[in-house]
């Protein structure tokens, strides 16, 4: 039986994933890399714009709201993990450019203003950010009944 937070997870990870899609990005998921150092890392989501040869490593994450600094901190978490893959990604999709951006999606549903300004960067706008709110609260129940009431 698969973890109902694993479930949460991947539940955003593809409702993001396609919204990129829709976006005329090229979108793979759970691809897995290796880091310079040659550890094994698998990345959510790498996003290509084909025009620009640029990618994206996103890294959608879902936590419980703790402080008012802790999306910046799943940020720089995410891109010490995944900065070290750059040049396989590269090097494997042929591009010039990659980021890395770890995105953190509050537990209740909200979306911090990290997350909310890099959503409006992409196109992705309020009304799928609402979508995305919902959708989180919607796991997150499930979860928690879940957790209280056992499979």
């Amino acid at each position: 039986m698969v973890a109902t937070t694993t479930v949460r997870h991947h539940a955003i990870r593809t409702k993001l994933a396609d919204a990129l899609r829709k976006l005329k990005y090229t979108v793979y998921e759970e691809v897995h890399g290796t880091a310079d150092n040659g550890s094994k890392r698998r990345i959510d989501i790498i996003a290509i714009s084909e025009s620009l040869s640029q990618g994206m490593i996103i890294d959608p994450t879902i936590r419980f709201e703790t402080y008012k600094g802790q999306p910046e901190d799943v940020h720089e978490e995410k891109r010490a993990i995944y900065v070290p893959t750059i040049p396989y990604y590269k090097d494997k999709y042929q591009l010039h450019d990659i980021s890395v951006t770890g995105l953190m999606f509050g537990a209740r549903g909200t979306i911090p203003n990290f997350s909310s300004q890099f959503c409006k960067t992409l196109g992705l706008h309020k009304s799928f950010q609402n979508e995305l709110a919902l959708l989180i609260i919607k796991e997150s129940v499930k979860l928690l009944r879940n957790h209280v009431y056992g499979p």
